[in-house]
């Protein structure tokens, strides 16, 4: 990499511390008014011909983790089957098109948009009038018969959207049905529409049934995201894992993992404390809580209680181990982790023969929210808002480390191009520099990057990286024979620094570099 990278890390660290083709259909969307005053009457052209679309992970309504699609102005994530196709889409004055994809194979769509009602001036509409005009378009627009109308209530990701049905053919006479569910908020509405033919559900079900409640995390094939706990943690390939379930939910269970051939399980709870708890119930109480929880059976007896303090990801938790003993049988191990916050109590249950072993291997793998996760090499970060695919010849350089005060939250690079981004996140409030401010650090790293033999512009610039503002000085120089170009990019949000390092050729960017940028939202010259 060209020496570059450990130079850049050192350089940062000092100066905080010191100082488908879709099928042959057009699919209704709700669209700005026009001269006829319909505000529901504009299809997305010809999605036959729509090409995949480049995901843009910086849209401020959402953004992407792979197949999973996260919005935090609805509070859900949602994950789209392999077999989808995400589309091409374009927005305008009232829509947003957050999701649209399908799977050609099966005649399956999807679609999510945003409406912006006070473009047509339908704010008054109610959630039936939506969808009753979305019915009206299946058939002006997509050139569909419907019959057979029906409303009701369907709940998805744990909130009550209005659900019209309604039995479509298309003018070929293929049969189908079509759902269509909205959610108003205010002056938004987010209007969901599904279009099956010739029986095909599978896929729709399994989006639908992936709704889920950012309260209870995000999920990327075996990892998980909890912002609330302020963890990201990987659940070993072995585990078999059972999420989105409303039996579980309604018990405050978010997922249950079981390893089939250890017979070892992971379980993680989180419980509303919204309606308030007793007067100095604690930790230990919540766990002993859960605990009573189990199925009270003959077969196995409960030995004492233990209590112990421990830390994960720099928070702390109150961990109870138990063990439960079957007669002459193995005795298993149970870990408990509890935490509770203002509004929530969060618990991690490990058990196993070892069960130590196994809270270990899942902690030690866990990170914080504030330095995001990699899914594969896809990197999204919730608490700021963004995510990217790195170009196809980089690689991830490290994982999350702790040195000099921060948190290093991945470096990646080409060792060809020498092109590299990496991201440092640091707890203001931990290194007692609450009271530090851009400018200040702005200057900081103008004198340092000087004192390196670099040319620092000697003000500070603002870019934009997903929908978010951010500071950036700009070095240039020679290092070890190769002309730089460096972009420090950096931010405080929440009593965090975040600090984005960007380095490429002075007079050539590459173009996976290029896109990476592109995805990220980056608006201004890099």
């Amino acid at each position: 990499m060209k020496g570059l990278l450990c130079v850049a890390a050192a350089v940062l660290a000092v100066s905080v511390v010191s100082g488908p083709a879709a099928y042959a259909m057009n699919v209704p969307v709700l669209a700005a008014e026009d001269e006829s005053g319909s505000s529901l009457d504009e299809i997305l052209d010809d999605l036959e011909n729509s090409t995949p679309a480049e995901l843009n992970y910086a849209n401020p309504m959402g953004y992407w983790a792979g197949m999973t699609y996260v919005n935090e102005n609805m509070g859900i994530s949602l994950t789209l089957p392999d077999s989808f196709e995400i589309l091409e889409t374009q927005n305008d004055s009232q829509v947003s098109y957050l999701v649209a994809a399908a799977d050609s194979q099966a005649q399956e769509f999807f679609q999510l948009v945003s409406v912006d009602l006070t473009v047509s001036d339908d704010e008054d509409l109610t959630e039936q009038e939506c969808l009753e005009l979305m019915g009206e378009s299946l058939v002006s627009s997509a050139g569909l018969s419907v019959s057979n109308e029906a409303f009701s209530t369907a709940t998805l990701g744990g909130q009550d959207w209005t659900q019209m049905s309604v039995d479509i053919s298309s003018e070929d006479g293929a049969g189908g049905q079509a759902r269509c569910y909205c959610l108003k908020d205010v002056s938004t509405a987010y209007i969901a529409t599904v279009i099956s033919f010739e029986g095909g559900n599978t896929g729709i079900q399994a989006i639908l049934d992936s709704i889920t409640p950012l309260e209870q995390g995000v999920w990327n094939g075996n990892v998980y995201m909890n912002e609330g706990m302020g963890i990201s943690m990987t659940i070993p390939e072995r585990f078999a894992i059972t999420k989105n379930d409303s039996s579980l939910a309604d018990a405050g269970l978010i997922f249950y993992a079981m390893a089939q051939d250890t017979g070892e399980t992971i379980q993680m709870f989180s419980i509303s404390t919204e309606d308030g708890v007793p007067e100095d119930y604690d930790e230990e109480d919540l766990l002993n809580d859960v605990l009573s929880g189990m199925t009270e059976s003959d077969e196995y007896t409960l030995g004492e209680e233990k209590f112990s303090d421990v830390e994960i990801c720099g928070t702390d938790y109150t961990l109870m181990t138990v063990t439960a003993s079957y007669g002459e049988g193995a005795d298993i191990g149970f870990n408990y982790y509890g935490r509770l916050t203002d509004d929530m109590a969060y618990v991690l249950v490990c058990t196993g023969l070892d069960s130590q072993a196994l809270a270990d291997e899942v902690i030690q793998a866990a990170i914080p929210c504030e330095s995001g996760s990699f899914y594969g090499e896809t990197y999204l970060n919730t608490s700021i808002g963004i995510g990217f695919t790195l170009p196809e010849t980089w690689d991830v350089l490290s994982g999350y480390t702790q040195e000099s005060g921060y948190d290093q939250a991945f470096m990646a690079g080409d060792a060809d191009s020498g092109e590299s981004i990496q991201l440092q996140v640091y707890n203001l409030e931990e290194l007692g520099l609450s009271d530090l401010t851009e400018e200040v650090y702005g200057q900081q790293i103008m004198e340092i990057y000087e004192d390196q033999g670099l040319d620092a512009e000697d003000t500070i610039g603002s870019i934009a990286i997903g929908s978010a503002p951010y500071s950036v000085v700009t070095a240039t120089g020679n290092i070890e024979g190769w002309a730089v170009k460096m972009n420090i990019c950096y931010r405080i949000q929440d009593d965090h620094l975040y600090v984005f390092f960007f380095t490429c050729d002075q007079a050539e960017q590459t173009e996976g570099y290029s896109d990476m940028l592109a995805q990220m939202g980056i608006t201004g010259e890099m």
